[in-house]
């Protein structure tokens, strides 16, 4: 008798789990397919979540004209409401993500560096720096790329379907990718949506890549 209350509190208890798994990742099913592809491919540099358990300061170089500092103030502000359990400031003090306008002698025209807590995959800090080589044009899309890899998310080659932030974007001709360039002005709404989705309580920091693919795939069954 006691072996048989044993097992049924078990099984409760296993069924409770799945249940309650289920229907945490129930939230994507107001993402599209696409849009939970793209977040799939960008999620992982390795093959753990990263992300931000804590609010967070930006810190943006007084050195960036006052067009930038205001583009940047907006998309933060817009970053911010994307991720409702984080408060996301701008300020010079206390800050955990710098924003940098200068070379990181890498000859790149964009870079981030993330730091992570000791034996974990909270992220503790960013730098991004961004190069005054950088046209107008070029510095406000460079920016918000590296503002993602600031958040834990990263590159994709595979994905070609839609233009975005993080991945492989194609364009038919120079003059398609100077319109795109020129006119970028705000995140891609794939990008808000990854954002969205890596920011979800749901997903916890340490996820493995299997197990959020295996997560995704029973609530999308």
């Amino acid at each position: 008798m006691k072996y048989k209350i044993i097992l049924f509190a078990f099984l409760s208890f296993f069924d409770f789990a799945c249940t309650q798994q289920n229907k945490s990742m129930a939230f994507l099913s107001k993402y599209s397919k696409l849009e939970i592809e793209y977040y799939q491919q960008i999620a992982f540099k390795e093959d753990k979540i990263r992300k931000w358990d804590e609010d967070i300061v930006i810190y943006i170089d007084p050195k960036f004209d006052d067009q930038f500092k205001k583009f940047a103030a907006r998309i933060i502000f817009e970053v911010d409401s994307l991720i409702p359990n984080l408060k996301i400031n701008i300020s010079d003090k206390n800050y955990n993500i710098q924003i940098l306008y200068e070379d990181n002698n890498l000859n790149t025209m964009g870079a981030a560096s993330t730091k992570l807590y000791f034996l974990s995959s909270k992220i503790k800090s960013s730098i991004i720096w961004l190069s005054p080589l950088n046209s107008k044009n070029e510095l406000r899309f460079n920016f918000c790329h590296e503002l993602m890899h600031a958040f834990g998310l990263y590159h994709t080659k595979k994905f070609q379907k839609t233009h975005s932030l993080m991945g492989y974007n194609m364009f038919k001709s120079i003059e398609d990718f100077e319109v795109f360039r020129e006119t970028f002005h705000s995140i891609p709404s794939i990008d808000k949506k990854a954002l969205e989705i890596h920011y979800n309580e749901c997903i916890e920091s340490g996820l493995s890549k299997k197990d959020l693919l295996l997560l995704i795939n029973q609530s999308l069954s």
